[in-house]
């Protein structure tokens, strides 16, 4: 008891408001007809009923008018037909996958060679390989780089070992 005596002289000395507003519950109860709350909710209930027993219909059906529905329907063919048609123009307009291939056997052998050679860094020897389905076994056999004799590479190998580091050479093997 004097504990709780002590929390209520804390409360209204921090919150004045705070500690009034049991007395203001009170005040509020005590002028209520006795059994106010337990006739409520019939009494809102009959209101509710009152009013929606003299309410008027609603002007506005709850399902869309068929003119609505109609501009729904037009709208989805329009966007089908748009698609249809967008398609139909791509797969249309699009370049024959044998094209390429013929412009490029409309080129001389010769200027292909010499555009291969002068831009060799640019091409991935196994891509090409893959390209043109070789075996690496089949790679002896082919001349890649014609003109080139064996002495050339053996001197360009030769050098480039020499300077490898002995570590790099670790690496290799």
């Amino acid at each position: 008891m004097e504990n709780k005596k002590q929390i209520q002289e804390e409360l209204e000395r921090l919150s004045p408001l705070l500690a009034s507003l049991k007395q203001q519950e009170q005040d509020a109860l005590s002028s209520l007809p006795p059994g106010y709350f337990d006739a409520l909710p019939d009494q809102v209930l009959a209101r509710i009923r009152a009013e929606d027993a003299g309410a008027p219909p609603s002007a506005r059906p709850l399902r869309p008018s068929w003119r609505r529905q109609l501009a729904y329907a037009a709208g989805l063919a329009a966007a089908i037909a748009l698609l249809a048609i967008g398609t139909y123009q791509y797969w249309h307009n699009s370049p024959a996958r044998g094209e390429p291939l013929a412009a490029l056997e409309s080129l001389e052998q010769e200027g292909l060679q010499r555009y291969v050679n002068d831009n060799i860094e640019a091409f991935d020897l196994e891509l090409i390989l893959e390209a043109l389905a070789v075996e690496p076994s089949d790679l002896q056999r082919l001349d890649i780089l014609p003109g080139l004799k064996d002495s050339y590479l053996d001197q360009y190998l030769d050098e480039a070992i020499e300077e490898l580091s002995l570590s790099d050479l670790e690496e290799l093997l």
